[in-house]
């Protein structure tokens, strides 16, 4: 895929002014991300740190490229600080940089319907090849979480409802919101994934 040459505009000034450059990096990804967040259902109006967190735990971002836009990032934060970047640091980023943004294009512009469909399909066959209740207490656990915003899990209680939960954690269909260690209960949210799948569960 070609981008735009205005796209990459902030090369032109790397030469000269290196931290312009990067700040102009770093808005071009940030834009990205916060597009590829609203097509992906995750809140795009939070931090750019969490939206990166939130992409890359439903698997829109791989953890090679996340950990790349990471250090992308807070280069391109030093660089808006009026702190000097080490060149080697420059260097890689405006190496790296475009091969970024063409990843996050390449996201943008993939079928995110197709996307959730196979994972649906995935997921409900994982659920019904446990066993014959599973699929009907994965959706208990999912409408709790609906309803209520939240479900309290304790994970390694190997009740069926509690196995459907671990079962919808590594689908991605809930993500943990709270995590105590004072206690062996922990709270988890629905997903954008969890509420399609939820919705098809429902309708069968």
């Amino acid at each position: 895929m070609t981008l735009p040459q205005t796209r990459l505009a902030f090369l032109a000034i790397a030469d000269h002014d290196p931290n312009l450059a990067l700040v102009g990096l770093r808005i071009e990804i940030e834009k990205r991300l916060r597009a590829l967040a609203s097509k992906y259902d995750v809140k795009p109006d939070q931090s750019i740190g969490l939206l990166l967190n939130l992409l890359h735990d439903r698997a829109v971002l791989d953890s090679k490229s996340a950990a790349g836009l990471e250090e992308l990032i807070k280069a391109g934060n030093r660089a808006a600080h009026g702190a000097t970047v080490e060149s080697e640091v420059a260097s890689w980023a405006f190496e790296t940089g475009p091969q970024i943004l063409r990843l996050l294009d390449l996201r943008l512009a993939e079928d995110v319907q197709a996307d959730i469909e196979n994972w649906i399909n995935k997921a409900t066959l994982i659920l019904d090849f446990e066993n014959e209740t599973m699929a009907e207490m994965a959706t208990s656990v999912l409408n709790m979480a609906r309803r209520d915003g939240h479900v309290m899990l304790m994970l390694g209680d190997w009740s069926p409802k509690m196995r459907a939960a671990e079962i919808l954690i590594k689908l991605g269909a809930l993500a943990v919101i709270e995590d105590s260690s004072r206690t062996a209960w922990s709270k988890y949210r629905i997903t954008p994934q969890g509420n399609a799948l939820l919705s098809h569960l429902l309708a069968r």
